[in-house]
């Protein structure tokens, strides 16, 4: 390939030599503040978005308990710093990876998450009236990072990786990212997706979660 074919196409221009939609894109100067969290007991992660400022994680572990008083006491303890972040921000979309059934045998670890999920639903929704408080089911979110929806978990964290240059700690991390970067791309916050497939995919997960269009 020549040279100067090879800059216009770095330069955001395929192959018929017309601007891609990232090319033409520009950053808004104002934006909503999005919220992705993977409410993992283990692993319990977080990535906001707030527009000016560099994106905010965090990650809390927590061990498990048996009763009701204990099991709800870890759901306080793993739920505590996402409510001071919520309370600080007031992040106007709030995107949650959903359920996910266990196998047989495993059905403890569900009710456990089951209650989790619950209680962190509860305090979103008291804290955040006017939000929108989406969930996402993990082969959406698998989709929208691989284009299919039954990627394995490392080829997901892999493709994340490389198109963001970083390096995840955990897996529970990678969703939070994910979740994040859905949600700005959902908020017009993200360069347009590539293809036209990818924009078509997130056009109807916006009308799915019922958020409102956005202008390109």
């Amino acid at each position: 390939m020549p040279a100067e074919r090879a800059l216009e196409l770095f330069a955001g221009r395929d192959i018929a030599g017309t601007p891609t939609p990232s090319a033409q894109w520009l950053a808004p100067l104002l934006g909503e503040s999005v919220l992705g969290i993977d409410p993992s007991l283990t692993g319990f992660a977080i990535c906001m978005h707030v527009p000016g400022m560099e994106l905010y994680e965090a990650r809390w572990s927590s061990k498990p308990a048996e009763g009701v008083r204990p099991r709800v006491a870890r759901y306080e303890q793993l739920i505590r710093g996402t409510v001071q972040i919520v309370v600080a921000h007031k992040p106007s979309l709030v995107l949650i990876e959903g359920y996910a059934f266990e196998p047989p045998g495993k059905q403890r670890g569900h009710h456990d998450r089951a209650e989790l999920g619950g209680v962190l639903r509860w305090k979103l929704c008291e804290l955040l009236p006017r939000a929108s408080i989406i969930e996402v089911a993990p082969s959406s979110l698998k989709k929208f990072t691989t284009g299919d929806g039954k990627a394995p978990k490392p080829f997901m964290v892999s493709e994340l990786a490389k198109k963001h240059q970083r390096r995840f700690v955990t897996d529970d991390a990678a969703d939070a990212f994910a979740l994040c970067e859905l949600g700005k791309a959902l908020t017009g916050q993200a360069p347009p997706l590539p293809t036209k497939a990818e924009r078509t995919y997130l056009d109807a997960l916006r009308k799915g979660f019922g958020l409102a269009e956005v202008a390109t």
